[in-house]
């Protein structure tokens, strides 16, 4: 990600208009072979199901985000590893906290392999993550 965007995460923010702001890929510059398709896949679909079940109107989950403190301190997150972004969008949305997305650039990756998307077993490990962390009905409570 390009940390030049991180005033198009913050803006809303100070603004009042949103507590938790993702960067969308997906409605801003993509560009080629910079997701593998199986995590373009992947994502689409899990942002379809948290659009079902939580009435998030999110494109992307969005790994390049910002969230107001206040929010933030009240999600008592318990997902230590890949379903952590879910998880705050699962929870800002059963808190009813203003979400929108901004279009973001999202370049290939210039050095190095993803340890999540790049390998059979990170793929597998997060999908399992974020798919029980969506499935979640009331994970305030950690329970």
């Amino acid at each position: 990600f390009d940390p030049g965007q991180i005033p198009l995460l913050t803006a809303p923010i100070v603004e009042g208009k949103a507590d938790l702001v993702l960067g969308t890929r997906m409605k801003g510059g993509l560009l080629p072979g910079a997701m593998p398709w199986h995590q373009y896949i992947g994502n689409r679909l899990v942002a379809g199901i948290i659009r079902l079940l939580h009435r998030v109107p999110i494109s992307d989950l969005g790994p390049f985000r910002a969230v107001s403190y206040p929010l933030l301190e009240s999600f008592n997150l318990r997902e230590r590893t890949f379903g952590y972004p879910t998880e705050i969008i699962v929870k800002a949305a059963q808190q009813h906290a203003p979400i929108v997305e901004v279009p973001i650039t999202y370049e290939k990756r210039w050095s190095g392999k993803s340890k999540v998307s790049g390998t059979i077993r990170g793929t597998l490990l997060a999908t399992y993550c974020i798919l029980r962390i969506t499935f979640y009905r009331d994970i305030q409570s950690g329970e």
